[in-house]
């Protein structure tokens, strides 16, 4: 069984995932550490992502995918 799991800073979004059927969505605020344990995931995929991220704050976001990755993951 797979699973997919995303975090959004828009309350709308996460509502419309949920609607068609995202269960694992979840609403974070800006600027705040994903809500994951450490290596929790095989595959990390941002779509239309980064280049929305405020270059200050860039370092954070990466290093935050790094922290949830399992090691060896993509």
């Amino acid at each position: 069984e797979k699973n997919i799991f995303g975090v959004e800073v828009s309350k709308i979004r996460i509502e419309k995932c949920q609607l068609i059927g995202f269960k694992n969505a979840t609403y974070i605020e800006l600027n705040s550490k994903l809500p994951y344990e450490n290596d929790s995931f095989d595959i990390v995929n941002l779509v239309e992502v980064i280049e929305h991220i405020p270059k200050e704050r860039i370092s954070f976001y990466l290093n935050e995918i790094v922290r949830v990755l399992n090691p060896g993951g993509y």
